[in-house]
């Protein structure tokens, strides 16, 4: 699946317009058209289903470095019927709810459509639904289509971005994939919802059960930019604060804080005049020095990794990285610096680790630094390259990343509207709640019919044919009825029982992982959802369990694992011929409860060869394999000590 992140540098704080967009800086712009505010950035990814889209929007607030106000009162976008009544018949001109439209889309009847056709100036397809016709006219010559107006691409794609009168991109991420609107769908309000196609520009529906992804908007207009002061006056304001705060912040990012200082927070920020964009200014450097100092604080070895920070979660991160090491500073190639090896979500050998040293070393010899910046950074790599040998991953990335951000801060002279909208986006970075992982493959790797297949292989088509479809259930168990399974002490290996409703296993092995296998449930299509609900009794707080899936043999030598750990940490294991790989690590997430006895509802989503994986109703991430993802499915701890229960485990389809 294309995944297009992008992030708005230039424009950021542009009033300038577009079409029907004004952009309003800090991440936000204003559709005059349909009197409502997009969200530039995505910090929500994919939810499980339609009701977990809808209360991650409407819990939603983001803050405002410009204006210094947070916004709430965030939805998904909505639909209303393009004729007064909805119409769910197909059509590929507007003329209907259902189907595709030409360049005004459905005008202000799709805030969606709005965007696609009229606002980026996307494409929809020819969709002529005749037998022995093809899906769309790929040669673009339009004879296929016949007397249907032709509005076709001969590839599909997506546009992401517009230019103000100045050339200045207003740019979005977002995904040629399946968006959720806030709308019902009125035959069946209580199991399907219009959705949006942005691989295609088809406004369909789908059930509320699957996954979609999010974009928020909010009514109205959040109001205009102060316009920028003289550059002169400017430079004198960031100078004047990073000479009165240079030395306190650096301090901090090299100091070892004891337990103590560990447990107390930064106090907060002094009030600033932000009425003017001077004021804004101020505060958003202020504001990302205090998180930083803080995550940094958090994140010591000497606090043994106490918490992590929001910040170290946001996608963007590596992003602003490349942005500063390529765009800002003419100096860089890519090949000097290896900015994705800062993503969270990688796992780092001691090789990247090596890169990501030498990245940072590359960086401070282009950095137009005063006083002893640059010693005392330099200072601080000596703790990452002991950090790397200690294999303290966690805290080298973080250490990195803070790295940049303080030499953003206080050392790199780049131009000021630049300057503005690279510390805007990092404070809304920081603020933002943390963006859905996705996996560690390029995201170019992806095709773009994924979700668009997911669509139209689990219950979606037109309404003369869909009726009330239901997810047929292949299997399940809530281990409190008859058992089924065995209840025995394995010689060598480990026991399995049923205690208080819950199938337990206890790993009692010597140095080995121990795994259930689940056979009887059946050998399961590369087409399934599996739910299951875990809870960790007791045993290393710090090693993973969880569910195996795709099972090509009934004895597990070649299989996959969806695993988390009691400290929120979770993995996509590959067993091929009995050898285990870790195919993909993501650092602690917030949906997943920690610690012991804490319950956790696990949710696998298998289309062909991809998985998705979403915990207590939240999408942590998403894994593309190379063959296809069938076969049986078993429960596994992974050394010794582990006590896990496992409950109400539900497979369908």
């Amino acid at each position: 699946m294309l995944n297009i992140i992008v992030a708005v540098l230039g424009a950021l704080v542009s009033g300038s317009t577009s079409a029907m967009l004004i952009n309003r800086g800090a991440g936000l712009v204003y559709d005059d058209y349909l009197n409502i505010t997009w969200l530039q950035s995505d910090p929500f990814g994919t939810a499980a289903d339609w009701n977990a889209a809808n209360k991650l929007v409407a819990d939603f607030t983001y803050y405002d470095p410009l204006r210094n106000k947070t916004w709430g009162d965030w939805r998904l976008p909505k639909v209303t019927p393009v004729r007064g009544v909805f119409n769910y018949s197909f059509s590929n001109n507007g003329s209907t709810d259902y189907g595709t439209a030409d360049t005004g889309g459905w005008g202000r009847h799709s805030e969606l459509g709005a965007m696609y056709y009229r606002d980026l100036g996307n494409l929809g397809h020819c969709m002529p639904y005749r037998p022995g016709q093809p899906y769309f006219d790929a040669i673009g010559s339009g004879s296929i289509c016949g007397d249907w107006p032709i509005w076709w691409s001969p590839k599909p794609g997506l546009k992401n971005a517009v230019y103000d009168p100045d050339g200045a991109a207003i740019e979005f991420a977002i995904e040629p994939v399946v968006y959720w609107t806030a709308t019902a769908f009125s035959p069946y309000p209580d199991d399907f919802a219009w959705a949006f196609d942005m691989a295609n520009g088809e406004q369909t529906f789908k059930s509320q059960t699957l996954s979609g992804h999010i974009w928020a908007v909010m009514d109205g207009d959040v109001g205009a930019t102060p316009s920028i002061p003289e550059p002169g006056s400017l430079v004198l304001v960031l100078a004047a604060l990073a000479a009165a705060s240079f030395a306190t912040r650096t301090r901090i990012l090299v100091a070892q804080p004891d337990e103590a200082s560990c447990k107390t927070p930064i106090p907060p920020a002094p009030a600033s005049d932000h009425n003017s964009l001077q004021g804004a200014i101020i505060h958003a450097i202020e504001t990302l020095s205090r998180r930083i100092r803080q995550a940094f604080i958090m994140h010591s070895p000497s606090c043994k990794l106490m918490a992590t920070p929001t910040i170290y979660m946001q996608h963007p991160l590596p992003y602003l990285c490349s942005t500063i090491a390529i765009v800002l500073i003419p100096q860089l190639t890519a090949a000097q610096v290896d900015c994705s090896l800062l993503d969270p979500r990688q796992s780092v050998s001691k090789e990247k680790e090596a890169k990501i040293t030498g990245s940072v070393e590359t960086l401070f010899k282009v950095a137009k630094a005063g006083g002893n910046v640059e010693g005392r950074l330099t200072e601080e790599i000596k703790n990452i390259e002991g950090a790397a040998a200690a294999s303290e991953q966690s805290i080298v990335r973080l250490r990195a990343i803070y790295l940049f951000c303080g030499m953003i801060a206080n050392s790199f002279e780049i131009p000021i509207d630049k300057k503005v909208s690279l510390f805007a986006q990092m404070v809304n970075a920081a603020e933002q709640k943390p963006k859905a992982s996705t996996t560690r493959d390029t995201p170019q790797s992806h095709p773009v019919a994924t979700d668009k297949q997911q669509l139209q292989q689990q219950g979606n088509s037109t309404p003369q044919t869909v009726g009330r479809p239901q997810r047929t259930v292949l299997f399940e168990d809530t281990f409190d009825k008859q058992p089924r399974w065995k209840s025995t002490q394995f010689q060598n290996s480990g026991r399995t029982l049923y205690r208080d409703g819950w199938y337990t296993l206890q790993n009692t092995t010597e140095n080995l992982a121990f795994y259930m296998r689940l056979n009887e449930a059946g050998y399961f299509p590369a087409a399934v959802r599996i739910e299951v609900t875990i809870r960790l009794n007791s045993g290393p707080i710090d090693r993973p369990f969880g569910l195996i899936v795709a099972a090509t043999d009934d004895e597990f030598k070649n299989a996959f694992g969806v695993l988390i750990r009691g400290d929120g940490a979770s993995f996509i294991y590959r067993w091929e011929n009995e050898v285990a790989s870790t195919e993909m690590y993501l650092p602690p997430h917030p949906a997943i409860r920690t610690g012991y006895g804490a319950t956790n509802q696990l949710t696998v989503e298998i289309q062909d060869n991809e998985l998705i994986y979403f915990i207590n109703g939240i999408q942590i991430g998403r894994y593309r394999a190379a063959v296809r993802l069938r076969g049986y499915i078993g429960f596994h701890t992974d050394y010794p000590g582990l006590d896990v229960g496992f409950n109400d485990l539900r497979v369908t389809q």
